[in-house]
C-alpha cells in the first residue's frame, strides 16, 4: 500500500456495518410485530385492572359507611342515658336522649332519621328527629308511628348485645308512601337491653345514601361504569338512576331487560370477570362481585364495566400507528446507519494514517505490506514501529512512578491538614441537598441530588478516616457503644456501594447471618461502618472482573465475623505485612485508580480499638480475603425510634419578630443559613466583616448571634465571649473546629457538617425561651443518678411520648373523641407536673369541645418545643 489509507469498501466497518443494518431492520419488524401483541395483553390486563380497581374502591366506600353507621349506633345503644331510660324511663332522660339524637343528627350529614323504638310497645316510636336541610326537627309525639309491621323491626328483634344489623338498600318511605326526594336509604338497628338484660328498645339509624352515590359517581372514569343490583336482579345504582329501585317506583327496569343473560347465571359468592352482551349488541368486559353485610344476612352485586371497543381502542391504534412507522423508522435507520458507517470509516482511516505516520520525522507516507487492506493490517505494523518508542517511554514512566511514591508521604501530611478546610464546603454541600430534598425536587432532579448528597457523604466519610488517624495514632477515639441493627448497618453499606461495583461490572453479593437480623447489639456504628466501608472501597477497587462478596456470621463464642472476598489480582505474600501501611497500595501503576488509597491502617487500628481480630488471605489472580472478628454484645433494649411522624417547630411558629445576627465568612455557608431561616417575622443579617457585626449587634441587640469561629483565617473566640458576657445575646458556635474549642465559647454548638434539623432544634430553643416553658429535667437527672445510659434512654422515651401526644390530639380532635382526649389529658398531667410545664397546663382544656383550632394549634406548639429541647439535650449527652 502507498499509505495508510483503506477504501471505504475494504473496510471492517463498513462490511460489517451493512450486516448490522440488515439485523436493525429485521429487528425493527420483528419488535414492532412482538410490541403489538404484547401490547393488546398488557392493555387487556390493563383494562381489568382498571376494573378490579374501581370495583375496589366502591366496594371500599360501601363498607367504610357501613363501618362508620356500626360505631355510632353501638355508642349509642351503649350509652349510660339510655341504657338508664331501659331500667326506668323519665321525661329528664327522654329529653337527654333526644339532645344526643339531634347533636349526632347534626354532625353526620349522611344521616336523615334517627328513632328510639319501644319493644314493649311492640313497635311504636317512642322518640324520632328527622333532619331537613341543615334543620334537625322533633317528631310530635301524635305523628310517631308503629313499626312493628317492617321487615327491619322484625329481623332486628333476634339481635344480642352490641349485634347490628342493617336494612335492605330502598327508597325511604313515608306511611308506606315513597318519599319525594326519592332518598335511597339503609337503615341501622341495635338493640338497647336494660340491667336484665333485656332488650327493652330498638335505635334505628336512617342512612341517607346520596352521598354515597355522589362518590361511585366520581369512581367511574374514563368509561368504566359501575351498578349495584340485588340478588332478584333490581338496579340500586346505575349511572341511569331513572332505572333504579322498579319494584318500588314500579317501572319494571331489571338487568335481566338490558342484557342478553339471565341475572342469575352471575351470581357468586367471591368476584369473577365475565364478557357481557346487551340485548343492543354491546359487549362488556366487566367484573361482578359479591358484597354481603349485615353478618351475611343481605347481599348485593357490584357490577363494574367497561365497553370492550373502548378497552380496545388505543391497541387498534398502536397496530394501524405499527404499519404505519415501522417502515418510516426502518428507512430512516437505514439512512443514518449509512451517514455514520461513512463518517466512522474516515475517522478510523484517519487516526490509523496518523499512527502509521507518527514514527516518521519528515514522511507522513509510508509504505506497507498489502497483505491486509483494512485497518487492523495498518495497525499491526504501526505498532511494530512504535514498540521501541514506547518502550523507552515506559521506562520514563517507571523512573516517574518512584518519584511519586516518595512524594506519597507528603500527601499525608497534606491530607490531614486539608480536612480540616473540608468541613465547610462540605457543611453547604450536605445542607443544601438536604433542603432540595425537603422541599421535595421533581422526579428528573432526585437523582441529581441524590448523586451529590451521596458524592458528599463519601468526602466526608474521607474526610473523618484522615481525622481518626491521627487520633487513632494519638490515642483520642473511643467508642460509643449504642443499641443498632447490625444487619442493617450492613445492608445500608452495600446499597450505598452497589453502584460503584455495578458501574465497573461487578457482582457485589451480601449474606447475613439470620440471627442478626433478628437482634439489637450493642456497638459504636460510626466505626463500625468505617472499617466495613473502607474494606469494601478497597476490594472494588482492586478488582477489575468476578465479583466482591460479603458474608456475615456468628460463631458459637458470640463473635461476629465478616469475609469481605473479592476476585482481585491478589496481593504477593511479601507485601501482606505492608497494607497496614497508610497509602500503600498493591500496585503502584493503578495509583491514578478512584480513591485516596488510605490504605488498611484506619481499619487495623479500629479493629484493635474493638478488641477485635483482623485477618488476611490472598492468592495472586483469585483475589483476597479480609476476615474482621469483633466481640458481639446483645443490647438490652433497642434503640428509640418513633413511629409517627411530626413536624417541627418552625420560626413562623413563634409569635414574635426576632433579629438573627449570623457571621460567616464563607458564602456557601451564609445561602445555607439564609435559605434555612427564612420567615416572616424574622428579620436575618448577615456578614463576613466582625467591624459590621459589632457595630450591628450594639446598635440593633439581635435576639440570636450563629457565628463561625474563623473569619477570614482570624479567630473571633474572644470576641465572642466579650459580646456574650456584655449584653446577654445567646450565641450558636458552628465551626470546623474541634468541640472542646467551641464548647469554651457557647454551650450551643454544632460542628461543621451539621444536620439542619439540629440546628433549627437550636435556633427555636433559644428564641422561643421567653414564649415557651422550660421543660425542669434537673430532677429527673438526679433520680437517674447522672447516669448518661439511663438518662439517654428516658429522654428517647419523652420524645416518642411527645411525639405520639401531637398525634393523638390531632385524631381526637378530628373525630371528636373525648374519651380519647381524657386518656390523653390524664397522661399529659403527669409529664406536666414532673417537668413543670405550666403554660402547657394552661392551654389544656378540661373537655374536648372546649379545644378549638386555634387552642389546638397553640396546644401543639408547645409540645413541639419541648420535644425541640429534648432532642438538643439527648444530642449533647
Amino acid at each position: 500500500m502507498a499509505s495508510g489509507k483503506v477504501k471505504i469498501w475494504n473496510s471492517i466497518v463498513t462490511r460489517f456495518g451493512l450486516f448490522f443494518i440488515g439485523l436493525i431492520i429485521l429487528a425493527i419488524f420483528v419488535s414492532g410485530f412482538l410490541i403489538y401483541n404484547r401490547a393488546s395483553a398488557i392493555i387487556g390486563t390493563f383494562s381489568q385492572e382498571r376494573i378490579a380497581h374501581s370495583s375496589n374502591l366502591a366496594e371500599q366506600a360501601f363498607y367504610s359507611l357501613l363501618s362508620e353507621v356500626e360505631n355510632d349506633i353501638s355508642i349509642m345503644a351503649e350509652n349510660a342515658k339510655l341504657q338508664a331510660y331501659a331500667d326506668a324511663p323519665t321525661p329528664t332522660l327522654q329529653t337527654e336522649i333526644e339532645h344526643l339524637f339531634y347533636v349526632t343528627l347534626k354532625n353526620k350529614p349522611n344521616y336523615f332519621q334517627v328513632r328510639l323504638i319501644s319493644l314493649i310497645e311492640e313497635g311504636q316510636e317512642i322518640i324520632r328527629l328527622d333532619k331537613k336541610g341543615n334543620e334537625v326537627i322533633p317528631t310530635r309525639k301524635n305523628k310517631l308511628q308503629n313499626k312493628r309491621d317492617r321487615p327491619y323491626f322484625q329481623e332486628a328483634l333476634n339481635l344480642k348485645p352490641s349485634e347490628f344489623y342493617f336494612s335492605l338498600i330502598s327508597l325511604n318511605e313515608e306511611f308506606g308512601v315513597v318519599s319525594p326526594s326519592l332518598t335511597p336509604t339503609i337503615r341501622a338497628v341495635s338493640l338497647v337491653y336494660n340491667t336484665a338484660q333485656t332488650p327493652t328498645h330498638m335505635v334505628v339509624i336512617n342512612l341517607d345514601l346520596r352521598n354515597f352515590y355522589t362518590s361511585l359517581k366520581n369512581i367511574m372514569t374514563s368509561g368504566i361504569e359501575l351498578m349495584l343490583i340485588d340478588q332478584y336482579g333490581q338496579y340500586l345504582f346505575a349511572s341511569d338512576m331513572t332505572k333504579c329501585f322498579s319494584k318500588q317506583l314500579k317501572s319494571y327496569e331489571r338487568f335481566d331487560a338490558d342484557f342478553a343473560i339471565p341475572f342469575s347465571t352471575l351470581h357468586t359468592d367471591s368476584s369473577r370477570f365475565e364478557t357481557l352482551k346487551s340485548k343492543k349488541g354491546n359487549i362488556f368486559l366487566s367484573e361482578i362481585k359479591s358484597i354481603a353485610y349485615s353478618n351475611g344476612k343481605h347481599q348485593i352485586f357490584l357490577l363494574a364495566f367497561l365497553k370492550e371497543n373502548i378497552a380496545l381502542s388505543s391497541v387498534l391504534y398502536i397496530k394501524k400507528y405499527s404499519y404505519q412507522i415501522i417502515p418510516i423508522v426502518a428507512l430512516a435507520a437505514l439512512v443514518i446507519a449509512v451517514i455514520f458507517i461513512r463518517i466512522l470509516a474516515l475517522r478510523i482511516g484517519s487516526i490509523t494514517e496518523a499512527i502509521g505516520s507518527y514514527d516518521q520525522a519528515s514522511m507522513p507516507t509510508i509504505k506497507f505490506s498489502e497483505n491486509r487492506k483494512d485497518e487492523l493490517g495498518v495497525l499491526t505494523r504501526t505498532f511494530m514501529t512504535m514498540k521501541a518508542r514506547i518502550s523507552q517511554q515506559m521506562d520514563d514512566l517507571k523512573c516517574a512512578l518512584d518519584k511519586e511514591q516518595k512524594a506519597i508521604k507528603e500527601k499525608d501530611e497534606f491530607l490531614q491538614n486539608m480536612s480540616h478546610e473540608l468541613r465547610t464546603p462540605l457543611n453547604a454541600i450536605l445542607g443544601l441537598t438536604q433542603l432540595i430534598k425537603k422541599n421535595k425536587p421533581n422526579p428528573k432532579q432526585e437523582p441529581i441530588v441524590d448523586a451529590i448528597h451521596r458524592s458528599a457523604q463519601s468526602l466526608a466519610g474521607l474526610m473523618h478516616d484522615i481525622l481518626d488517624h491521627q487520633k487513632l495514632l494519638e490515642g483520642r477515639v473511643h467508642l460509643k457503644y449504642k443499641p443498632a441493627k447490625i444487619s442493617e448497618l450492613l445492608s445500608d453499606i452495600h446499597a450505598s456501594y452497589r453502584f460503584d461495583a455495578i458501574n465497573k461490572g461487578l457482582g457485589f453479593e451480601l449474606k447475613i447471618d439470620a440471627e442478626l437480623k433478628e437482634n439489637w447489639y450493642q456497638t459504636d456504628a460510626l466505626r463500625f461502618t468505617q472499617i466495613i466501608t473502607n474494606l469494601i472501597v478497597n476490594a472494588i477497587k482492586f478488582t477489575d472482573s468476578g465479583k466482591v462478596t460479603i458474608d456475615v456470621n456468628v460463631e458459637r463464642s458470640r463473635t461476629l465475623e465478616i469475609k469481605i472476598a473479592d476476585t482481585g489480582k491478589g496481593i504477593l505474600p511479601e507485601n501482606l505485612k505492608k497494607i497496614r501501611e497508610r497509602f500503600y497500595q498493591e500496585e503502584p501503576s493503578q495509583s491514578s485508580t478512584e480513591g485516596f488509597g488510605l490504605g488498611l491502617s484506619i481499619v487495623k487500628q479500629l479493629v484493635d480499638l474493638f478488641a477485635g481480630e483482623l485477618l488476611v488471605k490472598s492468592e495472586m489472580e483469585m483475589g483476597s480475603i479480609f476476615t474482621v472478628k469483633l466481640p458481639l454484645l446483645i443490647a438490652e433494649e433497642r434503640a428509640t425510634n418513633s413511629s409517627v411522624m411530626v413536624d417541627h417547630l418552625s420560626l413562623s411558629d413563634i409569635d414574635k419578630t426576632m433579629t438573627i445576627l449570623h457571621i460567616e465568612d464563607d458564602e456557601s455557608a451564609r445561602l445555607l443559613i439564609n435559605q434555612l431561616i427564612q420567615s416572616p417575622n424574622v428579620e436575618l443579617e448577615q456578614t463576613n466583616n466582625w467591624a459590621y457585626a459589632q457595630q450591628f449587634i450594639e446598635k440593633q441587640m439581635p435576639d440570636l448571634i450563629i457565628s463561625d469561629l474563623m473569619l477570614e483565617s482570624v479567630d473571633v473566640s474572644s470576641k465572642l465571649v466579650s459580646i456574650k458576657e456584655k449584653h446577654d445575646i445567646p450565641i450558636i458556635v458552628m465551626s470546623a473546629l474541634e468541640e472542646p474549642q467551641m464548647q469554651l465559647i457557647s454551650h450551643y454548638y454544632l460542628q461543621k457538617p451539621y444536620d439542619l434539623d439540629q440546628m433549627m432544634d437550636l435556633a427555636i430553643l433559644l428564641l422561643g425561651k421567653s414564649i415557651f416553658d422550660q421543660p425542669q429535667l434537673a430532677t429527673n437527672y438526679a433520680q437517674y443518678d447522672q447516669d448518661k445510659t439511663k438518662i439517654k434512654k428516658f429522654l428517647s422515651l419523652l420524645i416518642s411520648e411527645f411525639e405520639a401526644y401531637v398525634v393523638r390530639i390531632d385524631q381526637a380532635f378530628e373525630n371528636q373523641d373525648e374519651t380519647e382526649w381524657i386518656a390523653i389529658k390524664h397522661k399529659l398531667i403527669t409529664h406536666i407536673r414532673s417537668l413543670a410545664l405550666h403554660k402547657l397546663n394552661e392551654h389544656i382544656p378540661n373537655q374536648l369541645v372546649n379545644l378549638d383550632d386555634q387552642k389546638r394549634s397553640e396546644l401543639k406548639k408547645l409540645l413541639q418545643y419541648n420535644l425541640s429541647y429534648f432532642r438538643n439535650e439527648l444530642r449533647l449527652l
